[in-house]
């Protein structure tokens, strides 16, 4: 009898949420993309090619880049954007270092953001509230 393959890992976790911006105290839509591994010394930055279009966000994924901070710390490594002007159903794209494409929807509303399409993938997991997130 043949080996089983063994299920694909967590590669990326996705969090799309309403926020704040800090210093300007306007209405954003916070965007983090960060590993699902967590790195034992340093927090590095995911470096990450970004498409903004109409409705769409595409992220491909670069690579690693070496953490601002020297101060070491555990963590995953980690992409934040804040955008000012999304509305209504925006299609995400993920493309991991492998080639592989995962895509989701979320409606943005002011306020609030909801799963339209969960990601294609089980190889992304997608979050709309900063509370299960944990680390922001």
């Amino acid at each position: 009898m043949g080996r089983r393959a063994a299920p694909r890992a967590l590669d990326f976790r996705l969090l799309v949420a309403p926020h704040i911006h800090e210093t300007r105290q306007v209405p954003t839509t916070l965007v983090v993309l960060e590993t699902a591994q967590t790195f034992a010394s340093f927090t590095y930055d995911l470096s990450v090619e970004e498409q903004v279009e109409e409705g769409v966000l595409r992220y491909r994924v670069l690579g690693l880049k070496a953490p601002r901070m020297s101060l070491p710390r555990p963590g995953p490594a980690r992409f934040e954007r804040e955008y000012e002007n999304l509305r209504g159903t925006v299609t995400i794209h993920v493309e991991g270092l492998d080639g592989t494409v995962t895509s989701c929807a979320v409606a943005v509303a002011p306020g609030r953001i909801r799963v339209v399409n969960p990601p294609t993938s089980p190889r992304l997991t997608l979050t709309t509230d900063t509370t299960s997130w944990g680390n922001l």
